[in-house]
């Protein structure tokens, strides 16, 4: 996971994953969650320790600094930089770091209405498209909430 601060995303991947290790499908729980702590304004994000589920591997990094100790990501959730550039350095950093067949990414607010109204760097749903076509991969945007892409292998 790239952002998403302690919010529902890694909640519910750490949720997933319990489910799938009580079912005997997968031998540990594995959700590494890449933020710099730091909000659109340069304020933390964690106000307490608790405000983080004890089993969420946490590095306090930008993604850019935290890409070279990953690889073999099966899926990567992709809600930290919102701007064009950002969305699309994430995507050209973390590629190559992907599992070699079966992965899938998902981007957060690529139709955030409210962030755009307020002025707010945006430009995720056409950096995920650009580098969709540009390595021939399928995209799917889904317009519920404030949006959120899949990418997965063509």
């Amino acid at each position: 996971m790239l952002g998403s601060g302690a919010g529902f995303v890694p909640r519910i991947a750490l949720a997933a994953q319990r489910r799938l290790l009580e079912e005997k499908v997968i031998d540990e729980l594995d959700v590494t969650l890449v933020d710099a702590n730091v909000g659109i304004w340069g304020l933390p994000i964690y106000r307490i320790a608790c405000d983080i589920d004890p089993k969420l591997k946490l590095v306090k990094k930008l993604t850019a600094e935290a890409a070279p100790m990953f690889k073999d990501i099966d899926y990567l959730h992709i809600d930290a930089d919102h701007s064009y550039e950002g969305v699309k350095s994430d995507l050209a950093l973390y590629y190559p770091r992907l599992a070699q067949q079966y992965w899938a990414i998902t981007v957060h607010d690529t139709d955030n209405r409210a962030a755009v109204e307020a002025g707010l760097p945006v430009g995720a749903w056409e950096a995920c498209r650009d580098f969709a076509d540009e390595h021939q991969l399928s995209i799917i945007n889904f317009k519920i909430g404030c949006g959120t892409a899949l990418i997965m292998p063509g």
